[in-house]
């Protein structure tokens, strides 16, 4: 692996953390859609996943910056997701629809 380009290991691991954020996120929704949220259990596992997202969109930022802006493919360009971030966050979906079109616009 030491062997590789270390372009082609930033972009595998931002897979990887995407991946991460994909699984994280989806128990997120489901905790908070899906549980009593007045559970203390609940609440701290809710608290837990937030923390946990965070770093990972951290993460994915911070591997990103590692890449050379030139030859950027069009897939990572949108990394991270402002739309699953806003959700993550907590957004209602109708906002997160209204500000994903401003950025757009």
């Amino acid at each position: 692996m030491a062997d590789e380009d270390p372009e082609l290991e930033v972009r595998r691991a931002l897979d990887v953390v995407q991946s991460m954020i994909d699984i994280s996120a989806d128990r997120l929704e489901g905790l908070r859609t899906q549980c009593a949220t007045s559970a203390e259990l609940t609440q701290h596992e809710i608290r837990t996943l937030e923390g946990k997202l965070i770093k990972l969109f951290s993460r994915q930022l911070m591997l990103k910056a590692r890449l050379k802006d030139d030859g950027t493919p069009p897939e990572i360009k949108h990394v991270p997701s402002l739309r699953q971030w806003l959700q993550v966050v907590g957004l209602s979906p109708d906002s997160v629809q209204i500000v994903t079109y401003k950025v757009r616009s």
